[in-house]
């Protein structure tokens, strides 16, 4: 597996209030941001990540995530502090990619979350579906790896 790998800052208003660990919505936040690192968007006042994927759509298309799924698998408490999240995709299509993700702290072997997002690449001028170039695919591919074992869902 090719992931990559982001390590990001846990921030107070990430835990739970009544129960101390990082919440459901913090850990599609980390995700979300790690997200972005790899596709290259430019973060509020901050400057463009080098190397993005986006660098290589040249403002031709953007992405949206179309379904995400996330698997909660054990709790993590403020003594992380900081947690890698690893992204890599599994599958790419001719208009979408399957993303992968998890979500370790540095004192577990085990992610704590994995996750899969399905992102659809759309284009600037017309908002359709748009069609993934070599150059991009080649990018994408470099991130390669197995989809994630989810548990079963009724």
């Amino acid at each position: 597996m090719s992931a990559l790998e982001v390590r990001l800052q846990l921030r107070a208003e990430d835990l739970g209030g009544q129960t101390g660990h990082v919440s459901n919505v913090a850990y599609l936040r980390l995700i979300d941001e790690a997200r972005h690192r790899i596709f290259g968007v430019t973060p509020p006042g901050g400057d463009r990540y080098v190397g993005g994927i986006f660098d290589a759509l040249e403002d031709r298309a953007r992405y949206v995530v179309a379904q995400q799924v996330l698997e909660y698998r054990r709790e993590v408490f403020w003594r992380a502090q900081e947690l890698t999240v690893r992204l890599w995709f599994p599958r790419v299509g001719t208009r979408s990619a399957t993303m992968a993700a998890e979500i370790v702290d540095a004192e577990m072997a085990e992610p704590s979350v994995v996750a899969e997002a399905e992102t659809v690449f759309v284009g600037r001028d017309d908002g359709r579906a748009w069609a993934i170039d070599e150059k991009v695919r080649e990018l994408l591919e470099r991130y390669d790896g197995p989809r994630p074992v989810l548990r079963a869902r009724p």
